[in-house]
């Protein structure tokens, strides 16, 4: 269900942007608009949180150096009025590996790793979810993965047939893998979705760090391994160039444990919301149970 109707969003596009506009997005979850070096972005779905947790992490990383939109105006609701966002439009695309040749593949996964090792780089309170103060809702990283876990098997479990699939491996699977979560200290700031279609790139390299929706706080691993699993093409070379740009190998152990408990809840979401994207997330849920990059 919308939480705001195209209309509403058309309307105070007018009034915000009165000198003309584009939509250049009508996707699921917003309503996006452009007008010059403007982007206003007005919530669509109801399950869009308000842009609180995403404009105070656009200030912070944008303080730190990293490549993300300048925040212009931003208002909560107020008086029936929809919640907005105005963001400085940054020069720069969507990548697509497929028409990228060998060379521009290498910069794109290398780039991508030295931004992602910058955003590692900066420490973070608490664990877990980010608040709109930046400061994490759990007090322990096992704090976090216990909850995230719980709550991506309640999901798979509300798919009988999912379930009875991979419900049993994925318990044992997490039980297995329980004592040799981390003890963080500091965590780190995670993007908490980083791959290639959350990222703007110029000239072969990052130019923007888009959906900081769910920043989170605690081990990097989760933000590297989710990274190596959302490209196909051409995977094993772009991992090693990722990697090379991030500066560090993989903990394997750590990240595919993450990555079960991740598409553990891609997959029982999708179930509910968007059963045609199971075909690619259930191939890649047993690629990441077998070990496989």
């Amino acid at each position: 269900m919308d939480r705001y109707t195209y209309k509403q969003a058309y309307e105070l596009a007018v009034r915000l942007l009165p000198q003309g506009f584009a939509q250049i997005e009508r996707g699921r979850n917003n309503w996006v608009f452009e007008y010059a070096e403007r982007v206003l972005t007005i919530p669509r779905h109801e399950r869009v949180r308000d842009y609180s947790v995403r404009v105070n992490a656009m200030r912070f990383l944008l303080n730190r150096g990293i490549p993300v939109s300048e925040v212009l105006d931003y208002s909560l609701e107020r008086n029936g009025t929809p919640e907005y966002l105005i963001v400085k439009k940054i020069a720069g695309g969507h990548v697509q590996l497929l028409s990228s040749t060998l060379s521009e593949r290498e910069m794109i996964h290398q780039s991508a790793g030295e931004i992602l090792r910058e955003i590692h780089n900066l420490n973070s309170l608490m664990y877990g979810r980010l608040n709109r103060d930046l400061v994490g809702e759990d007090r322990s990283w096992s704090d976090f993965i216990d909850n995230f876990f719980a709550e991506s098997l309640r999901r798979v479990k509300l798919s009988h047939q999912l379930y009875q699939r991979f419900g049993a491996s994925l318990e044992e699977e997490y039980q297995k893998g329980r004592d040799s979560l981390p003890t963080l200290s500091p965590p780190s700031f995670l993007h908490a979705d980083f791959h290639l279609g959350n990222l703007l790139f110029k000239n072969g390299r990052v130019s923007a760090v888009l959906d900081l929706d769910i920043v989170s706080s605690g081990d990097p691993s989760w933000d590297t391994g989710h990274y190596c699993r959302t490209f196909n093409f051409d995977r094993i070379r772009g991992v090693e160039d990722f990697r090379k740009g991030y500066g560090k190998t993989g903990d394997l152990i750590k990240e595919r444990l993450y990555c079960l408990i991740i598409w553990a809840r891609k997959i029982g979401t999708q179930a509910v919301q968007r059963p045609e994207a199971l075909n690619e997330t259930i191939p890649e849920l047993e690629r990441i149970f077998k070990g496989e990059i």
